[in-house]
């Protein structure tokens, strides 16, 4: 065989052909048709030329006109085929003049089908019998290739010949020429071809065979038109029977061995150019209900509720498959019955009512095996289940359903239903199988809108349930609130909350009821040991009785006490922290049992109310803590003010007993100078001024332990210190102390409670004179000025007149470990400066020790 000569700008189209055509010899690739001109007119010509008409017909046309020059004076015609990529760009190629056209991408067995044709002189007229065929635009249709088909009769003196295409496990008739009225039967037609065939395939394989056709009678053959033999011809590609092409004649035709061949070649070629049309339509097919697809897709998108949806799609779907009617039933939640949700005109179908079961009959079977179900005469079909599959009437002829699933969960069954058998072909089946995804989506996603909707409507109301309960602390009412609440979310007709009593034998106290009443004076208890209460308890979770009647758990004792009547009960647990303080108990369900997606809401706002009923408890708590804690302080304040004043006793008491001896001795020289007014009237006077100093004395005492106020008010802290340090004045003697006071004279103004810092000036003062006094004496300097935004008074002493014991138990108060001679007012003290906002800050040098209290300025605090 000669070279093949190859005119395209593509490098690719040059490789494939040479791979798929090894035995063919060379592929010459040129890249414009002015290269490939010389090769025509070489001594060893190509033996066919192939050009790359993608990008237009122009490249073809010119290279046609030279292949025609020299073809005209050649004793040889070199075929000439154009490179398309789409079979809709095959009549444009032809009318340039080509011999033929391949399609791109190549595939071997194609191209080697094809060029082996023209490579054989003897098959020019067979490439002429199959470019009849490419040209028709009417393959499928019934009788659209009745021309085509006369063409090919005449073309092998036949005198009659019909065109068959496989559909499925019939043949559909799609072209004739003198058809014999007897075998214009469908069934007759049928029966003829499918013998034939067995025949042929049995005898000779794929082979057209000529004989005496068996079935015809010798009344029929002599009434007939005589055509006693039949040639069949079965059109193959890739040894798939894809029709039959058959050629009658009155006698026995002399078929040569050449016209054997051709035919042969004639059954493949027109077998491969039949698949290669029905696979085009088959896309078409595709694109066309893809494209639906994407339509009702977008309608269905624009629906607002299901129920249109799905009738929006059956509207759609139905002519499409040319069904006479079509339903969906959906698939209830235990799986265990079908619900017809839409239907499209009843006329014919299944007369099931409007529930049927899920595991029985053709839908049934569609359900149980989640595959589409194709049932030809659906009431032959041994699936079909006479009890469930009742006909509305004779007229179904078919049935197609297929199973609505959602990522491997099925919601249901779409069904369409066909007056005539074969109504649905295979694509229609897996059309419908689109259309069920289409369903399955739109269903899912209505469902997933209607659980968000719920989902924000109960997140609502859990807010305002939030924010009714949360702002109170009141525990009586957060309980009120909190019930109404879940009984609210639960809609029961009682609910019931408890809390859990401390001490040993733990028992839940009945606090709320809403549905019942009972008395609060006779509480109702119920032992943990008594009731499903004890489980909740124990394992922090809710629990679900739909059968209380029969439950041996369910407290009867109570339940008299209460007068209650249980239908259902839903018992969830008050965690607070992780630990259970009670049991809310809802009864009664107005609208059936309790279901999962209850306990999950309920759950959550149980949580949120023993989160409120907790803080309320804790709150009550802490409120009593807080009484108990002033109360405290205050006798601790007292105490240490009762300590103060007996400390001071000792020189109080010296500093009252002078005065008073001074006032006994002027009482005295006055009886005896009675007739001396004037000496008199000096004692009296003297007696006046002693006693003022006993009254101030016991004054300043009087304002340690009892004081005028407990009110913090703005004032001069100078005064105070001055007031600390004539109180302790005589300490100062007694312990040999040698005071030197440097405070400011005009301070900023401290808001402050006066009394408390009058002590503990004073506890410090006494303190720092102590420990200086019980190193033999020393010096006390006392100091105040303004820093920044405080006042500042400092107690400053020598490190050599305080021992380290006694500085420790200055700087840090320790009251469980205080020494006799260092007072508990220390530790007082300290609480009470970080109480006014300040601080104390205590440090030591090598030559001094130094407390500096820091006190905010009034308003800077």
């Amino acid at each position: 065989m000669g070279n093949i000569l190859l005119i395209s700008a593509d490098n690719l189209v040059a490789q494939s052909l040479q791979a798929a055509l090894p035995a063919y010899g060379l592929v010459t690739h040129c890249l414009t048709p002015a290269d490939g001109r010389p090769h025509l007119q070489a001594a060893s010509p190509p033996a066919i030329i192939l050009v790359d008409a993608r990008s237009g017909t122009d490249d073809l046309r010119a290279l046609q006109s030279r292949h025609t020059e020299i073809s005209g004076s050649s004793a040889r015609h070199i075929p000439l085929i154009g490179l398309i990529d789409s079979a809709a760009d095959r009549a444009a190629v032809l009318a340039t003049g080509a011999d033929d056209y391949l399609l791109l991408p190549l595939l071997p067995a194609e191209v080697n089908a094809r060029l082996a044709a023209h490579l054989q002189p003897a098959f020019a007229s067979l490439i002429t019998l199959l470019s009849i065929f490419y040209n028709a635009s009417n393959l499928f249709t019934p009788n659209g290739l009745n021309v085509q088909v006369e063409q090919v009769a005449r073309y092998f003196d036949a005198a009659a010949a019909w065109l068959l295409l496989v559909q499925g496990e019939d043949f559909q008739l799609i072209g004739s020429y003198n058809l014999p009225p007897m075998l214009q039967n469908a069934g007759t037609l049928l029966e003829e071809t499918t013998r034939c065939l067995e025949g042929v395939q049995q005898l000779h394989g794929w082979t057209p065979l000529a004989a005496e056709c068996p079935y015809l009678s010798p009344a029929v053959r002599q009434t007939s038109s005589g055509l006693s033999y039949h040639l069949t011809v079965p059109l193959v590609w890739g040894h798939q029977l894809v029709g039959v092409l058959k050629l009658a004649y009155p006698s026995l035709p002399q078929i040569s061995t050449a016209t054997g061949q051709m035919l042969a070649q004639l059954g493949q070629s027109l077998g491969g150019l039949l698949t290669e049309f029905l696979h085009h339509d088959e896309t078409q097919i595709y694109a066309t209900q893809n494209a639906l697809l994407v339509m009702i897709a977008q309608m269905i998108s624009e629906q607002r509720t299901l129920d249109t949806g799905l009738a929006l799609i059956l509207e759609q779907a139905t002519p499409i498959l040319n069904a006479a009617s079509s339903e969906i039933w959906l698939l209830s939640k235990d799986e265990a019955w079908l619900t017809l949700d839409t239907a499209l005109s009843r006329k014919i179908g299944l007369l099931a009512g409007m529930r049927r079961p899920a595991d029985a009959g053709l839908l049934g079977w569609v359900v149980q095996n989640r595959r589409r179900l194709h049932a030809n005469l659906p009431t032959t079909d041994p699936r079909f289940a006479l009890s469930i599959d009742r006909p509305v009437d004779d007229s179904l002829r078919c049935l197609v359903g297929a199973p609505i699933l959602h990522h491997d969960t099925l919601l249901g069954v779409l069904v369409m239903y066909g007056t005539r058998p074969n109504a649905f072909s295979t694509s229609d089946g897996a059309f419908l199988e689109g259309i069920a995804a289409l369903t399955a989506s739109a269903i899912a996603n209505a469902r997933m809108m209607e659980e968000l909707t719920d989902y924000a409507a109960q997140q609502r109301i859990l807010y305002e349930m939030s924010q009714q309960i949360a702002g109170g602390l009141d525990l009586e009412v957060t309980l009120e609130r909190g019930l109404e609440w879940l009984q609210r979310l639960a809609n029961t007709e009682i609910g019931l909350l408890w809390l859990l009593e401390s001490g040993p034998g733990q028992s839940l106290k009945l606090m709320v009821a809403r549905g019942v009443t009972f008395s609060t004076d006779s509480p109702v208890l119920v032992n943990l040991e008594q009731s499903t209460a004890a489980w909740v308890v124990e394992h922090g979770q809710a629990l679900v009785v739909n059968d209380p009647q029969n439950d041996p758990n369910v407290n009867q004792t109570v339940c008299s006490q209460l007068n209650l009547r249980l239908k259902n009960v839903l018992s969830l647990p008050v965690l607070y922290h992780g630990q259970a303080i009670g049991v809310v108990c809802l009864l009664n369900k107005i609208a059936g049992s309790f279901e999962p997606n209850d306990v999950t809401l309920l759950s959550t706002a149980a949580d949120m109310v023993a989160v409120a009923v907790g803080n309320a408890q804790l709150h009550t708590q802490t409120v009593q803590l807080v009484a108990e804690r002033e109360q405290l302080y205050q006798q601790m304040l007292q105490t240490e003010r009762l300590a103060t004043v007996g400390r001071l006793t000792a020189s109080l008491s010296h500093e009252i007993n002078n005065p008073m001896q001074a006032i006994q001795g002027a009482l005295a020289l006055a009886l005896e100078e009675l007739n001396n007014p004037a000496e008199v009237e000096s004692y009296i006077r003297l007696s006046q001024q002693e006693s003022a100093r006993v009254v101030t004395l016991v004054n300043r005492m009087r304002q340690i332990y009892r004081p005028h106020s407990e009110t913090p008010r703005v004032g001069d802290i100078t005064s105070l210190l001055q007031e600390a340090i004539a109180i302790a004045s005589k300490e100062f003697k007694r312990q040999k102390v040698q005071l030197q006071d440097n405070l400011a004279v005009a301070l900023p103004p401290v808001k402050a409670v006066a009394n408390q810092l009058h002590l503990v000036f004073l506890s410090f003062i006494l303190n720092f004179a102590e420990a200086i006094g019980s190193a033999g004496g020393g010096n006390l300097q006392v100091s105040s000025y303004p820093e920044n935004d405080h006042v500042v008074v400092k107690f400053q002493a020598d490190a050599s007149t305080i021992t380290p014991d006694q500085w420790r138990q200055i700087i840090k108060p320790d009251a469980a470990q205080a020494s006799a001679e260092i007072s508990f007012g220390l530790v007082m003290s300290y609480d009470i400066v970080v109480a006014h906002g300040g601080q104390v800050d205590c440090r030591q040098t090598s030559s001094e020790l130094v407390c500096m209290l820091k006190l905010p300025v009034a308003g800077k605090g």
